[in-house]
């Protein structure tokens, strides 16, 4: 997310559910600051089918993509 931050608003890290600092899984994109979207830096113009090539190069099957994609996926493209 291009819209989000590490830190929260008292500029500390931000912390996890027992008051630690928080690691990347606990984190995930950050605390979302809204004042960014009008500003958010790289977007990528993909559209969901834009995906199913990129599946099947990471090696999934025809058949794993269309369980993803709710749709039949016919070979490998």
């Amino acid at each position: 997310m291009t819209t989000a931050d590490k830190l929260n608003l008292g500029g500390q890290p931000i912390k996890d559910e027992r008051d630690l600092p928080a690691n990347v899984f606990a984190v995930g994109a950050g605390h979302v600051n809204p004042s960014k979207a009008s500003d958010p830096g790289l977007i990528f113009d993909i559209q969901p089918d834009d995906y199913i090539p990129y599946l099947c190069g990471l090696g999934y099957t025809s058949k794993q993509v269309g369980v993803i994609v709710q749709k039949e996926v016919l070979g490998i493209l």
